[in-house]
């Protein structure tokens, strides 16, 4: 992996200090603009879902150094959101999603830098889970 791996971090250094919000905005953002995403979650704990989404991110920037293990996680990650029917279309409306609320959370520190170095980092890391379909 060439990503930008100190800008990541330090950006979700950020991010992580509003952990639980950020989260909440993501998917109300999520399902604002993809209102079809709801149905991934109709039986599903939203706190729950928040914690583990927050968990997930916490792992893949901790791991960004580490891409075999990075690799094996996400390609089990990918089998799991294959089983619940959730397509690659929907890994594109996520990581849109995704970057515009770290977009609004990061406000001043955002730049089209930043940007490119998170739409790197998702494009590869969906490539990971896609590996696990």
């Amino acid at each position: 992996m060439s990503l930008q791996v100190a800008l990541l971090q330090e950006s979700f250094n950020v991010i992580a200090a509003h952990g639980e919000a950020f989260v909440a905005a993501f998917y109300e953002r999520l399902f604002a603009m993809y209102p079809e995403t709801r149905q991934f979650f109709a039986k599903t704990s939203m706190e729950n879902q928040h914690h583990k989404l927050l968990m997930s991110l916490i792992l893949v920037i901790e791991n960004l150094n580490n891409p075999d293990y990075l690799k094996m996680t996400l390609k089990r990650l990918g089998s799991i959101h294959a089983w619940h029917h959730v397509e690659p279309k929907h890994f594109e409306m996520v990581g849109a999603a995704l970057i515009e609320t770290l977009a609004e959370y990061l406000k001043q520190g955002w730049s089209p830098e930043l940007e490119a170095a998170w739409g790197e980092a998702y494009a590869e890391l969906t490539t990971m889970m896609l590996a696990g379909y």
